[in-house]
Protein backbone atom coordinates (compact mmCIF):
# COMPACT_ATOMS: atom_id res chain seq x y z
CA UNK A 1 0.00 0.00 0.00
CA UNK A 2 1.80 3.26 -1.37
CA UNK A 3 0.43 7.01 -0.25
CA UNK A 4 1.43 9.36 -2.69
CA UNK A 5 3.04 12.49 -0.94
CA UNK A 6 3.25 11.67 2.08
CA UNK A 7 5.11 9.38 4.92
CA UNK A 8 3.05 7.54 6.72
CA UNK A 9 3.73 5.90 10.68
CA UNK A 10 2.29 2.19 11.44
CA UNK A 11 0.98 2.03 14.76
CA UNK A 12 -0.54 -0.83 14.48
CA UNK A 13 -0.69 -4.32 13.38
CA UNK A 14 -2.88 -7.04 13.45
CA UNK A 15 -4.97 -10.30 11.34
CA UNK A 16 -7.77 -12.23 11.10
CA UNK A 17 -6.78 -14.61 13.77
CA UNK A 18 -5.19 -12.11 15.92
CA UNK A 19 -5.96 -9.30 17.96
CA UNK A 20 -4.92 -5.88 16.69
CA UNK A 21 -0.93 -5.65 18.53
CA UNK A 22 0.02 -1.50 19.00
CA UNK A 23 3.00 -1.57 18.66
CA UNK A 24 5.65 0.20 20.84
CA UNK A 25 7.26 3.77 19.43
CA UNK A 26 10.56 1.89 19.08
CA UNK A 27 9.02 -0.77 16.36
CA UNK A 28 6.95 1.45 14.39
CA UNK A 29 8.08 1.87 11.04
CA UNK A 30 7.84 5.37 8.83
CA UNK A 31 7.21 4.61 5.49
CA UNK A 32 5.42 5.51 1.91
CA UNK A 33 4.73 2.01 1.01
CA UNK A 34 4.08 -1.50 3.24
CA UNK A 35 4.04 -4.95 1.58
CA UNK A 36 0.09 -6.52 3.66
CA UNK A 37 0.15 -10.58 3.43
CA UNK A 38 -3.00 -11.67 2.97
CA UNK A 39 -5.31 -11.50 6.18
CA UNK A 40 -3.56 -8.91 7.49
CA UNK A 41 -4.35 -5.38 8.98
CA UNK A 42 -2.49 -2.13 9.91
CA UNK A 43 -3.32 0.90 11.31
CA UNK A 44 -1.31 3.85 9.91
CA UNK A 45 -1.05 7.85 10.82
CA UNK A 46 0.12 10.26 9.02
CA UNK A 47 -0.80 14.50 8.77
CA UNK A 48 -1.44 15.89 5.30
CA UNK A 49 0.33 18.58 4.79
CA UNK A 50 0.23 19.79 1.29
CA UNK A 51 -3.02 20.34 -0.04
CA UNK A 52 -4.27 18.86 -3.53
CA UNK A 53 -5.39 15.34 -4.83
CA UNK A 54 -3.64 12.04 -3.22
CA UNK A 55 -3.54 8.67 -4.50
CA UNK A 56 -3.12 5.50 -1.62
CA UNK A 57 -3.22 2.18 -3.60
CA UNK A 58 -1.93 -0.96 -3.85
CA UNK A 59 0.92 -1.05 -5.69
CA UNK A 60 0.83 -4.46 -7.47
CA UNK A 61 -0.18 -3.63 -10.92
CA UNK A 62 -2.39 -6.65 -11.05
CA UNK A 63 -4.10 -5.24 -8.50
CA UNK A 64 -4.66 -1.52 -9.57
CA UNK A 65 -5.43 -2.52 -13.14
CA UNK A 66 -8.54 -1.44 -14.87
CA UNK A 67 -9.48 -5.15 -15.45
CA UNK A 68 -9.95 -4.89 -11.54
CA UNK A 69 -13.64 -2.38 -12.23
CA UNK A 70 -16.75 -3.82 -11.45
CA UNK A 71 -17.68 -2.44 -15.08
CA UNK A 72 -15.07 -4.91 -16.70
CA UNK A 73 -15.54 -7.85 -13.98
CA UNK A 74 -18.96 -7.99 -14.95
CA UNK A 75 -19.57 -6.65 -18.25
CA UNK A 76 -17.91 -5.53 -21.56
CA UNK A 77 -15.47 -2.95 -21.55
CA UNK A 78 -16.64 0.15 -23.04
CA UNK A 79 -15.47 2.67 -25.58
CA UNK A 80 -13.73 5.03 -22.66
CA UNK A 81 -12.78 1.78 -20.86
CA UNK A 82 -11.35 0.52 -24.49
CA UNK A 83 -9.23 3.86 -24.33
CA UNK A 84 -8.33 3.83 -20.20
CA UNK A 85 -4.64 5.78 -21.79
CA UNK A 86 -7.19 8.94 -22.27
CA UNK A 87 -8.33 8.95 -19.05
CA UNK A 88 -6.07 6.76 -16.18
CA UNK A 89 -7.78 8.02 -13.18
CA UNK A 90 -10.77 7.70 -14.42
CA UNK A 91 -10.96 4.71 -16.15
CA UNK A 92 -7.40 3.54 -16.01
CA UNK A 93 -7.20 2.49 -12.17
CA UNK A 94 -9.45 0.30 -10.11
CA UNK A 95 -8.80 -2.15 -7.43
CA UNK A 96 -7.74 -1.44 -4.01
CA UNK A 97 -7.36 2.38 -4.31
CA UNK A 98 -8.37 5.51 -2.25
CA UNK A 99 -8.37 9.18 -3.61
CA UNK A 100 -7.78 11.77 -0.97
CA UNK A 101 -8.48 15.06 -1.23
CA UNK A 102 -6.49 17.34 1.35
CA UNK A 103 -8.43 20.82 1.39
CA UNK A 104 -6.01 24.19 1.76
CA UNK A 105 -6.07 25.40 5.49
CA UNK A 106 -8.26 28.25 6.01
CA UNK A 107 -6.79 31.76 5.28
CA UNK A 108 -3.79 30.47 3.69
CA UNK A 109 -2.55 31.19 0.34
CA UNK A 110 -0.15 28.45 -2.32
CA UNK A 111 3.24 29.36 -2.25
CA UNK A 112 4.94 30.36 -5.47
CA UNK A 113 7.22 27.80 -6.18
CA UNK A 114 10.72 28.37 -5.96
CA UNK A 115 13.13 29.47 -8.69
CA UNK A 116 15.05 26.42 -9.85
CA UNK A 117 18.58 26.33 -9.37
CA UNK A 118 19.11 22.61 -11.19
CA UNK A 119 17.29 22.19 -14.74
CA UNK A 120 17.18 18.56 -15.95
CA UNK A 121 15.67 17.47 -19.49
CA UNK A 122 14.25 14.19 -18.88
CA UNK A 123 13.28 12.07 -22.54
CA UNK A 124 11.23 8.60 -22.34
CA UNK A 125 12.53 6.77 -25.95
CA UNK A 126 11.87 3.79 -27.27
CA UNK A 127 14.03 1.31 -29.11
CA UNK A 128 12.54 -1.06 -31.37
CA UNK A 129 13.71 -5.39 -31.04
CA UNK A 130 15.03 -5.00 -27.28
CA UNK A 131 12.79 -7.97 -25.74
CA UNK A 132 12.82 -10.20 -29.20
CA UNK A 133 9.98 -8.57 -31.32
CA UNK A 134 9.11 -6.06 -28.25
CA UNK A 135 10.79 -2.71 -28.05
CA UNK A 136 12.66 -1.72 -25.08
CA UNK A 137 11.19 1.64 -23.14
CA UNK A 138 13.20 4.09 -21.40
CA UNK A 139 14.26 7.28 -19.40
CA UNK A 140 17.53 9.15 -20.72
CA UNK A 141 18.70 12.16 -19.07
CA UNK A 142 20.18 14.76 -21.45
CA UNK A 143 23.63 15.61 -21.02
CA UNK A 144 25.28 18.11 -22.32
CA UNK A 145 23.81 20.70 -24.95
CA UNK A 146 21.97 18.21 -27.55
CA UNK A 147 18.99 15.83 -26.50
CA UNK A 148 19.75 12.31 -26.89
CA UNK A 149 19.12 10.30 -30.08
CA UNK A 150 14.64 8.97 -30.10
CA UNK A 151 16.02 5.63 -29.81
CA UNK A 152 18.30 5.64 -27.11
CA UNK A 153 17.80 3.71 -23.77
CA UNK A 154 18.86 2.78 -20.47
CA UNK A 155 17.18 0.28 -18.42
CA UNK A 156 17.00 1.42 -15.72
CA UNK A 157 16.45 5.18 -16.80
CA UNK A 158 19.39 7.45 -15.68
CA UNK A 159 19.77 7.71 -12.47
CA UNK A 160 18.69 11.24 -11.39
CA UNK A 161 20.75 12.79 -8.34
CA UNK A 162 19.14 16.00 -6.53
CA UNK A 163 20.37 17.60 -3.28
CA UNK A 164 18.38 18.26 -0.29
CA UNK A 165 16.83 21.58 0.08
CA UNK A 166 17.46 22.77 -4.09
CA UNK A 167 14.59 23.68 -6.17
CA UNK A 168 14.68 21.51 -9.56
CA UNK A 169 13.00 21.68 -12.80
CA UNK A 170 12.55 18.78 -14.95
CA UNK A 171 11.73 18.92 -18.07
CA UNK A 172 10.20 15.68 -19.38
CA UNK A 173 9.83 14.90 -22.94
CA UNK A 174 7.36 11.55 -24.64
CA UNK A 175 8.53 10.28 -27.50
CA UNK A 176 6.42 7.48 -27.22
CA UNK A 177 4.01 6.52 -28.85
CA UNK A 178 1.34 6.41 -25.78
CA UNK A 179 0.41 9.30 -23.11
CA UNK A 180 2.71 9.16 -20.13
CA UNK A 181 2.34 10.17 -16.63
CA UNK A 182 5.69 10.38 -14.46
CA UNK A 183 5.31 9.79 -10.91
CA UNK A 184 7.84 10.79 -8.61
CA UNK A 185 7.71 7.91 -5.83
CA UNK A 186 8.39 9.31 -2.02
CA UNK A 187 9.16 12.77 -3.26
CA UNK A 188 7.33 15.21 -1.02
CA UNK A 189 6.18 17.89 -3.66
CA UNK A 190 3.15 19.88 -4.92
CA UNK A 191 0.50 17.52 -5.91
CA UNK A 192 0.05 19.06 -8.96
CA UNK A 193 3.55 17.55 -10.29
CA UNK A 194 3.05 14.21 -8.69
CA UNK A 195 2.35 12.34 -11.76
CA UNK A 196 -0.91 10.62 -11.67
CA UNK A 197 -2.89 12.20 -15.04
CA UNK A 198 -6.29 13.54 -14.64
CA UNK A 199 -5.99 12.88 -11.23
CA UNK A 200 -2.75 15.01 -9.69
CA UNK A 201 -3.42 18.90 -8.52
CA UNK A 202 -6.57 20.00 -7.20
CA UNK A 203 -10.36 20.05 -8.46
CA UNK A 204 -10.62 22.35 -11.35
CA UNK A 205 -6.98 22.42 -12.09
CA UNK A 206 -5.18 18.53 -12.10
CA UNK A 207 -2.21 17.60 -14.80
CA UNK A 208 -2.98 15.80 -17.85
CA UNK A 209 -1.07 13.28 -19.59
CA UNK A 210 1.29 14.14 -21.75
CA UNK A 211 0.52 13.09 -24.86
CA UNK A 212 2.98 12.01 -27.59
CA UNK A 213 5.11 14.46 -28.77
CA UNK A 214 4.38 16.70 -25.12
CA UNK A 215 6.14 17.93 -22.52
CA UNK A 216 5.73 18.52 -18.71
CA UNK A 217 7.31 20.63 -16.80
CA UNK A 218 7.68 19.48 -12.98
CA UNK A 219 9.22 21.53 -10.31
CA UNK A 220 10.76 20.00 -6.87
CA UNK A 221 12.44 21.02 -3.56
CA UNK A 222 12.99 17.49 -1.81
CA UNK A 223 13.03 18.00 1.72
CA UNK A 224 15.57 15.19 2.62
CA UNK A 225 18.01 13.40 1.61
CA UNK A 226 17.82 9.75 0.73
CA UNK A 227 16.82 7.10 -1.79
CA UNK A 228 13.70 7.21 -4.08
CA UNK A 229 12.70 5.99 -7.44
CA UNK A 230 10.63 7.71 -10.36
CA UNK A 231 8.56 5.26 -13.03
CA UNK A 232 5.74 5.54 -15.25
CA UNK A 233 2.24 6.28 -14.08
CA UNK A 234 -0.41 5.81 -17.13
CA UNK A 235 0.64 1.81 -17.06
CA UNK A 236 -2.03 0.07 -19.45
CA UNK A 237 -0.08 -2.29 -21.13
CA UNK A 238 3.82 -3.65 -20.25
CA UNK A 239 5.20 0.06 -20.38
CA UNK A 240 6.96 -0.53 -16.97
CA UNK A 241 8.25 -3.90 -17.25
CA UNK A 242 9.48 -2.89 -20.60
CA UNK A 243 11.65 -0.33 -18.62
CA UNK A 244 9.70 2.66 -17.52
CA UNK A 245 11.30 3.16 -14.26
CA UNK A 246 14.85 4.50 -12.52
CA UNK A 247 16.59 5.76 -9.78
CA UNK A 248 16.40 9.14 -7.93
CA UNK A 249 19.03 9.77 -5.22
CA UNK A 250 18.83 12.88 -2.82
CA UNK A 251 22.12 13.84 -1.59
CA UNK A 252 23.05 15.87 1.81
CA UNK A 253 24.35 19.65 0.71
CA UNK A 254 27.70 19.46 -0.08
CA UNK A 255 27.49 15.86 -0.87
CA UNK A 256 29.26 14.93 -4.06
CA UNK A 257 28.07 10.83 -5.60
CA UNK A 258 30.85 8.59 -5.08
CA UNK A 259 30.22 5.62 -7.33
CA UNK A 260 32.92 3.43 -5.59
CA UNK A 261 31.28 3.48 -2.12
CA UNK A 262 27.87 4.23 -3.13
CA UNK A 263 26.14 1.43 -5.22
CA UNK A 264 22.53 1.28 -6.32
CA UNK A 265 20.59 -1.70 -6.85
CA UNK A 266 17.12 -1.51 -9.31
CA UNK A 267 15.29 -4.86 -9.01
CA UNK A 268 12.42 -5.07 -11.46
CA UNK A 269 10.91 -8.05 -13.63
CA UNK A 270 12.53 -9.11 -16.72
CA UNK A 271 10.83 -7.25 -19.45
CA UNK A 272 7.73 -7.21 -21.10
CA UNK A 273 5.03 -10.13 -19.98
CA UNK A 274 7.93 -11.21 -17.14
CA UNK A 275 5.91 -10.73 -14.35
CA UNK A 276 6.99 -13.83 -12.66
CA UNK A 277 9.82 -15.40 -14.27
CA UNK A 278 13.40 -13.68 -14.34
CA UNK A 279 14.53 -11.11 -11.72
CA UNK A 280 16.39 -7.88 -13.35
CA UNK A 281 19.34 -6.24 -11.41
CA UNK A 282 20.23 -3.10 -12.92
CA UNK A 283 18.09 -4.24 -15.96
CA UNK A 284 19.88 -7.43 -16.26
CA UNK A 285 19.73 -10.99 -15.36
CA UNK A 286 23.51 -11.29 -15.82
CA UNK A 287 24.38 -8.00 -14.32
CA UNK A 288 27.80 -6.95 -14.20
CA UNK A 289 30.30 -7.07 -11.33
CA UNK A 290 30.75 -4.52 -9.21
CA UNK A 291 33.77 -4.17 -7.32
CA UNK A 292 34.43 -2.65 -3.25
CA UNK A 293 37.49 -1.92 -1.14
CA UNK A 294 37.99 -3.97 2.20
CA UNK A 295 38.18 -1.91 5.34
CA UNK A 296 35.76 0.81 3.74
CA UNK A 297 32.06 1.30 4.44
CA UNK A 298 29.81 1.02 1.45
CA UNK A 299 25.99 2.41 0.86
CA UNK A 300 23.90 -0.57 -0.96
CA UNK A 301 20.31 1.41 -2.06
CA UNK A 302 18.26 -1.22 -2.88
CA UNK A 303 15.43 -0.18 -5.27
CA UNK A 304 11.76 -2.42 -5.79
CA UNK A 305 10.11 -1.78 -8.76
CA UNK A 306 8.43 -4.73 -10.75
CA UNK A 307 4.96 -4.56 -11.98
CA UNK A 308 4.35 -7.42 -9.62
CA UNK A 309 6.71 -9.19 -6.86
CA UNK A 310 8.21 -10.04 -3.91
CA UNK A 311 11.89 -10.15 -3.54
CA UNK A 312 14.34 -12.06 -1.04
CA UNK A 313 17.52 -10.54 -1.06
CA UNK A 314 21.00 -11.74 0.31
CA UNK A 315 24.85 -10.54 0.05
CA UNK A 316 26.44 -14.00 0.96
CA UNK A 317 30.10 -15.48 1.46
CA UNK A 318 30.37 -18.53 0.24
CA UNK A 319 27.02 -19.87 1.61
CA UNK A 320 26.85 -17.97 4.33
CA UNK A 321 25.55 -14.15 4.75
CA UNK A 322 27.73 -11.70 5.66
CA UNK A 323 27.19 -9.16 8.46
CA UNK A 324 25.42 -5.65 7.49
CA UNK A 325 22.99 -2.74 8.72
CA UNK A 326 20.10 -1.14 7.56
CA UNK A 327 19.68 2.29 8.00
CA UNK A 328 16.67 3.51 5.52
CA UNK A 329 13.71 3.02 4.23
CA UNK A 330 12.03 4.46 1.52
CA UNK A 331 14.25 7.84 1.78
CA UNK A 332 13.50 8.22 5.69
CA UNK A 333 16.71 7.58 7.79
CA UNK A 334 15.74 5.10 10.30
CA UNK A 335 15.89 5.83 14.15
CA UNK A 336 19.04 4.98 15.96
CA UNK A 337 17.56 2.37 18.08
CA UNK A 338 16.41 0.09 14.91
CA UNK A 339 19.81 0.53 13.01
CA UNK A 340 21.16 -3.06 14.27
CA UNK A 341 23.68 -5.43 12.68
CA UNK A 342 21.99 -8.67 11.18
CA UNK A 343 22.72 -11.31 8.61
CA UNK A 344 22.70 -10.06 4.85
CA UNK A 345 19.46 -11.04 4.08
CA UNK A 346 16.37 -9.17 3.95
CA UNK A 347 12.64 -9.26 2.03
CA UNK A 348 12.18 -6.22 -0.35
CA UNK A 349 8.38 -5.47 -2.05
CA UNK A 350 7.49 -3.60 -4.93
CA UNK A 351 7.39 0.13 -4.38
CA UNK A 352 9.74 -0.25 -1.17
CA UNK A 353 13.60 0.83 -1.00
CA UNK A 354 16.08 -0.06 1.23
CA UNK A 355 19.27 1.30 2.51
CA UNK A 356 22.11 -0.56 3.95
CA UNK A 357 25.77 -0.29 4.90
CA UNK A 358 28.07 -3.00 4.87
CA UNK A 359 31.95 -2.83 5.22
CA UNK A 360 33.79 -5.81 3.80
CA UNK A 361 36.38 -7.21 6.46
CA UNK A 362 38.37 -9.37 4.42
CA UNK A 363 39.65 -10.20 0.86
CA UNK A 364 37.79 -12.61 -1.55
CA UNK A 365 34.75 -12.10 -3.95
CA UNK A 366 31.27 -12.50 -2.56
CA UNK A 367 27.91 -12.50 -4.57
CA UNK A 368 24.25 -10.32 -4.24
CA UNK A 369 21.43 -12.56 -4.46
CA UNK A 370 18.49 -11.52 -5.18
CA UNK A 371 15.37 -14.53 -5.63
CA UNK A 372 11.44 -14.34 -6.15
CA UNK A 373 9.72 -14.71 -2.55
CA UNK A 374 9.06 -18.10 -3.70
CA UNK A 375 12.42 -19.32 -5.05
CA UNK A 376 13.10 -20.50 -7.90
CA UNK A 377 15.56 -18.89 -10.55
CA UNK A 378 17.85 -16.24 -8.25
CA UNK A 379 19.70 -13.33 -9.93
CA UNK A 380 23.27 -13.13 -8.83
CA UNK A 381 26.02 -10.39 -8.88
CA UNK A 382 29.65 -10.73 -8.44
CA UNK A 383 30.94 -8.43 -6.05
CA UNK A 384 34.78 -8.57 -6.07
CA UNK A 385 36.73 -6.91 -2.56
CA UNK A 386 40.10 -5.82 -3.73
Amino acid sequence: MHLHGFYYRIVERGGVSAYDSVLPPSQQETVVSEFMAPNRTMTIQWVPEKPGNWLFHCHFLMHMSPEQSFARLFGPPNAAQASAHADHAGTGMAGPMVGITVKPATGTAAAAPATPRQRLRLFANERPRVFGDLPGLGFVLQSGSSAPANDSIVIPGTPILLTRGEPTQITVFNRLRVPLGVHWHGIELASYFDGVPSFSGAPGRTMSAMQPGDSFVVQMTPPRAGTFMYHIHSEQFDELNSGLYGPLIVLEPGQSWDAETDHIFVISNGGPGDSHKTVFINGSATPAAIEMKVGVPHRLRFIAIPANGEFLVRLLNGDTPVVWRQVARDGANLPPGQIVESPARMRIDVGITKDVEFTPTELGDRVLEVDLRIPGHPTRLPLRVR
